[in-house]
């Protein structure tokens, strides 16, 4: 992560809380509103974070897959809900 990409990016989502931290340490009070965890998003898990597969149990990685897919489902639904609002703006054929 690249201090730019605090400007590039309308969304910068963090796996654990360490990582959150670093970039609210980088970013401006008003890059650190577009910043946030990933598992915000979940539906189904209370977990903050994405646990690290390697440091546990064989099943981590499965338990690991079940909540990205979990929080990436519930993000697109924000994103969704968001572009139906007019809440961001989209974009034109075209252009980058």
């Amino acid at each position: 992560m690249a201090r730019q990409d605090l400007d590039y990016f309308d969304l910068i989502l963090a796996m654990d809380k360490s990582n959150l931290d670093n970039l609210m340490r980088m970013a401006t009070p008003e890059q650190q509103k577009r910043i946030g965890l990933f598992m915000s998003y979940s539906k189904n898990f209370d977990d903050d974070e994405v646990p690290d597969p390697y440091y546990g149990l064989g099943h981590g990685f499965d338990l690991v897959l079940d909540m990205v897919e979990d929080a990436s489902l519930g993000l697109l639904e924000e994103i969704k809900k968001k572009l139906g609002n007019g809440l961001i703006p989209e974009k034109k054929k075209g252009l980058p």
